[in-house]
């Protein structure tokens, strides 16, 4: 994903830290991020081997509001639901409400069958300790399995380093457009003069 061509936006807080310019090159940075984060559920999903498996269903588990996880697996002998994120830094209010609902839709599915498995991944994450530190605030952890992305992708039948792959493909261009804009604003300042 080449970060000069995401859209950005025109009031960024970063506009106020770093001017305009350089506001624009990190909210499109900003945009590129949550742009893999989206691609993610697309790759799982094109790269995932196993069969009977539900992305982004909302279920109802009569409330209010239905419940969305990104994943449900059902084996045959125990439903699996999944909770996936791409990096590490989770909002702690988000967090606390996706584990609540991985809790809820565990109650829900146990009316029906005996084994319910509750999962959150985390796919850049090095280690569980990571998953963990990043969820500090959120209670009813032990109910919930931490996996790393490499974890999950054996766990789908994926090849977790075609993931990398794909999108560290850019990375020098976007480097490259970064240094540029920096430089560039740089040059700018170090030859205005002031009064």
């Amino acid at each position: 994903m080449l970060i000069e061509e995401r859209k950005y936006n025109k009031n960024s807080s970063y506009n106020i830290l770093l001017g305009p310019k350089i506001g624009k090159v990190l909210s499109q940075t900003n945009s590129a991020v949550i742009g893999i984060g989206n691609q993610l559920e697309t790759w799982i999903e094109n790269n995932c081997s196993l069969k009977n498996v539900l992305f982004k269903k909302k279920i109802d588990v009569n409330e209010n509001k239905k419940i969305e996880p990104d994943m449900v697996y059902d084996d045959g002998k125990c439903v699996h639901i999944f909770e996936i994120k791409l990096g590490i830094d989770f909002d702690t209010k988000k967090s606390k409400a996706e584990i609540a609902n991985l809790i809820k839709l565990k109650n829900h599915f146990l009316k029906i069958k005996s084994d319910v498995k509750l999962y959150f991944v985390s796919f850049l994450a090095d280690d569980k300790n990571s998953i963990k530190k990043g969820l500090k605030s959120c209670d009813n952890l032990d109910e919930v399995n931490l996996l790393t992305g490499k974890e999950f992708s054996d766990w789908i039948g994926a090849d977790y380093n075609l993931f990398r792959k794909t999108y560290n493909k850019n990375y020098k261009q976007n480097l490259k457009y970064l240094y540029d804009n920096i430089e560039k604003e740089l040059e700018k300042i170090t030859n205005e003069t002031y009064i």
